[in-house]
This record gives structure tokens, C-alpha cells and sequence, in this order.
């Protein structure tokens, strides 16, 4: 019995690519109402799993911003948010993410917490 890869070489290097591409495009401005920002201090900002918008942390975000500035978002096709066309791989995400936060004025350093498919999001 031989171990053997089931993908290709050649089909990873065009996966890659394509997330890396996907990096480099100019996310658009969120809308108001699109995301969730309370309290101050250091700033917590939470990336909900496939399919969920901000609404799965409304039980976590109330304890927290008692001691941080807590933030949320509804990524397009989430939550309040209409899905768009387009590149919707983990890099264009989290440009979007990091849009979101300069439209609410936080600033970096972050601590980013995610949730299953969130947490890639956020590693982006």
C-alpha cells in the first residue's frame, strides 16, 4: 500500500494563488448599521463562523465591553448585510473585517477572536 497525496502539486500552487489574489483587492466601505461596537479599553474583535452574522456574540458582547472595546460585524450575506458578487476567499474577508474597523475608528493592536470558519478569517 503506497500513501499516497490526493492533490496535485500544480492544483495547490493554483489555489494559492487565487487566495493570494484575492488579497489584493480594495474592499468597499461597510454601511452603517452593519456592525456592533460598545464599551473601551483594549479592543476585542469577534469573526462569526459560515453562515452566521454578529448576532451569535449578542450574549458575550454585553460582559465584555464592561472592561474592552468589544466589535462585530454581518459580513455580506450574513445578518443585515445582501451577499455580493466577487472574491469571497478568507484574505478579501478580512480586508473587508479590517475596513469595518477603520469605519468604526478602532485602531490596532486587536485581539481577534473567531468562531469555527471565523477563526481562518482572522488569521488572513
Amino acid at each position: 500500500m503506497s500513501s499516497r497525496i490526493p492533490y496535485s502539486l500544480p492544483a495547490l500552487a493554483l489555489v494559492a494563488s487565487l487566495s493570494i489574489g484575492g488579497c489584493a483587492s480594495k474592499p468597499e466601505t461597510p454601511e452603517a448599521g452593519t456592525y456592533t461596537l460598545a464599551g473601551s479599553g483594549p479592543v476585542v474583535v469577534f469573526q462569526s463562523g459560515l453562515g452566521d452574522g454578529r448576532q451569535v456574540w449578542r450574549d458575550v458582547l454585553p460582559a465584555l465591553s464592561a472592561k474592552h472595546t468589544v466589535f462585530a460585524h454581518d459580513r455580506p450575506g450574513t445578518g443585515t448585510v445582501p451577499a455580493k458578487t466577487g472574491p469571497r476567499d478568507p484574505c478579501t474577508l478580512a480586508a473587508e473585517q479590517r475596513a469595518a474597523l477603520r469605519a468604526a475608528g478602532l485602531k490596532p493592536p486587536y485581539v481577534l477572536v473567531g468562531h469555527s470558519l471565523g477563526g481562518l478569517y482572522q488569521y488572513c
